[in-house]
């Protein structure tokens, strides 16, 4: 909690048409679970690529790689959100703030690659999918 009141979630609940997202910053770092039609994939720190601008967080891991075909990575794009202390509602551990409700997106990029490297690919190397997800912020104990 910072000086003014207001939480950071620390803990994200994303649904889409297809995939589910939880993301997670806690003491061990950060993780972020994956469900969809790539099947149920859990990532940490070391595979989570992580940019902070000035529109949110993109976190980007990668679904799948087939050796001299594509990769498949996911990116989501993370707002800002501030969570206002609970005031006078009594929040039972885990919960300390939250849940925020938000929109956001996450985009599938499919990058062709060749064993040659790219100069081999003809045609464009990414085609992208864009993901409309709806999500729950909050910030809880762990």
């Amino acid at each position: 909690m910072n000086t003014m009141g207001v939480h950071s979630p620390n803990f994200f609940e994303l649904t889409g048409s297809d995939v589910r997202l939880t993301y997670a910053l806690d003491r061990a770092g950060k993780h972020l679970t994956y469900k969809g039609p790539e099947g149920e994939r859990t990532f940490g720190d070391q595979d989570i690529d992580s940019l902070d601008t000035p529109h949110g967080s993109l976190l980007t891991v990668q679904l799948k790689a087939i050796p001299d075909l594509e990769t498949l990575d996911l990116t989501l794009l993370l707002p800002t959100i501030n969570l206002p202390a609970p005031g006078d509602v009594v929040l039972r551990p885990p919960l300390v703030a939250g849940p925020e409700r938000f929109s956001t997106l996450a985009i599938l990029t499919t990058t062709r690659t060749s064993i040659g490297g790219p100069g081999l690919v003809t045609g464009p190397l990414q085609s992208y999918r864009a993901l409309e997800m709806s999500g729950e912020a909050s910030e809880v104990l762990f």
